[in-house]
């Protein structure tokens, strides 16, 4: 417990203050679930033996869950159309995508999803649409109801056949599940999977933004930008990602434009070796990224700013070749402390259907202020300034890199108004602190007018 316990505070008092004043909070911050056998989920998991591998994804420390949703990936779209049994399925669907794995996460808040398809299963996928695509739509309504749970479609091939057969796929289930916004029906969550950009399955993406994903008729929920051939970086991801705001008009079919309100952005979780992603969140792509997918604006779709939130691949076991995200590699310092810096609702709220920016409270109305230090850099000693509306328990403390308290500049009741503290460069038994950087968090806990929290970032020099 001491450890998580330091590996979070170590995370936490990494981040800076969300810039959150301007943009549109996130919504979505899920990963989708490969099970311990690489997108099978051929055999029904022990409950205890599950917990010690994903136990990171349902509490980060602190009794949150790092993600509000998780995908279970992959159901066989030919197994499900004929409702196969045999030693890894049962009536159509993994025998390890069971009730108990579901409750597992919808107990903690999260919610749930199954995906029909993948990379390897495009031929079956085409195979199952050109027999009966509405009653393979009207099976995945059948499996959703039972289980609890959306549906995603992840189909990654290319035959304009199938992708007009989608239609009949998704027309079926929607005539059993209509669209609902609230989110209330799990059953009704529907998305579908795109490309990282507009280049790659340009029939799925044309169909997909034109019929589907419209923001004033629609039928899916929303799509997730699927990650690229490998982790790219925070320049490649949001050139990708711009793609789809902008559309192709010159492709055959055109792609319109696709509202930001209408898509995640799709990321490597883990890959050969542990990545950012998994294991420090300041430097990860998404804490790059995260301006973009913030504030970006609509470009010919939409009327609000910022994209849904962040999809990542895959949590457990991907791949032969990939690291798994099980101890020691839980992910509690990236997506752990990327939910905290993207105050990450669970459970998911509502989601957004390009209504107007939620409003976040600003320092301005609520009267709170912690500015950062002056001067900053220093060298000797630095002001840490405060504004509080109302009368105060202030705790003031400073950590190193590593998340250990070095110092404790205030703490105790203080009253409404402005007040300044020193902060001198030395540790709590008055030994000199090495350059480098700093994190002071302020708690300012008051009787009516609620918790402020913020840490700003200072730097020591020789």
């Amino acid at each position: 417990m001491r450890i998580v316990r330091a590996v979070l505070l170590a995370a936490f008092v990494l981040l800076l203050a969300p810039p959150f004043a301007a943009a549109t909070p996130l919504q979505v911050y899920g990963v989708w679930h490969a099970g311990n056998d690489y997108c099978i989920w051929g055999s029904v998991r022990d409950s205890a033996e599950f917990d010690a591998k994903n136990h990171w994804i349902i509490d980060r420390g602190d009794g949150v869950p790092a993600v509000n949703l998780v995908i279970l990936s992959f159901i066989e779209p030919l197994k499900l159309l004929h409702k196969t049994t045999d030693a890894t399925t049962l009536d159509g669907v993994p025998r390890g995508m069971t009730p108990g794995i579901v409750e597992y996460f919808t107990s903690r808040g999260i919610r749930v999803m199954i995906s029909i398809g993948g990379i390897t299963y495009v031929n079956a996928w085409e195979s199952a649409l050109a027999e009966d695509a509405a009653q393979l739509g009207r099976n995945a309504a059948d499996v959703a109801q039972r289980l609890g749970v959306g549906m995603e479609i992840d189909y990654e091939g290319s035959s304009d056949a199938s992708v007009a057969a989608l239609q009949s796929f998704i027309d079926a289930y929607r005539s059993i599940h209509p669209h609902d916004p609230t989110g209330a029906n799990p059953a009704a969550r529907f998305t579908v999977d795109l490309a990282a950009g507009d280049r790659w399955l340009i029939a799925l993406c044309a169909k997909s933004t034109r019929d589907w994903l419209d923001p004033a008729h629609p039928v899916l929920d929303y799509a997730n930008a699927m990650v690229p051939a490998r982790q790219p970086t925070a320049s490649a991801a949001i050139a990708n990602w711009q793609e789809h705001l902008d559309g192709k008009p010159q492709y055959d079919p055109p792609i319109p434009p696709l509202a930001p309100c209408k898509f995640t952005a799709g990321l490597y979780l883990t890959g050969r070796s542990v990545t950012p992603e998994c294991s420090d969140f300041t430097g990860s792509v998404h804490y790059a990224t995260r301006d973009f997918v913030l504030n970006a604006p609509p470009n010919g779709a939409g009327t609000t700013p910022g994209l849904l939130g962040y999809m990542f691949w895959a949590a457990e076991c991907q791949g032969t070749r990939s690291e798994c995200t099980t101890p020691p590699n839980a992910c509690i310092g990236g997506l752990g402390a990327g939910s905290q810096y993207f105050q990450i609702p669970v459970p998911m709220p509502p989601l957004r259907q390009d209504a107007p920016t939620v409003d976040v409270p600003t320092v301005a109305r609520t009267g709170f202020a912690f500015e950062s230090a002056r001067p900053n850099p220093f060298t000797g000693a630095t002001a840490l300034e405060f504004t509080l509306p109302s009368a105060a328990r202030v705790d003031l403390h400073v950590f190193d890199l590593r998340g250990r308290e070095v110092a404790c500049p205030a703490a105790g009741a203080y009253a409404a108004g402005r007040h300044v503290v020193s902060f001198r460069a030395r540790d709590a038994q008055g030994r000199a602190l090495a350059p480098g950087a700093y994190f002071a968090h302020l708690r300012a806990a008051t009787a009516n007018d609620g918790t402020f929290e913020r840490t700003v970032r200072v730097t020591l020099l020789r």
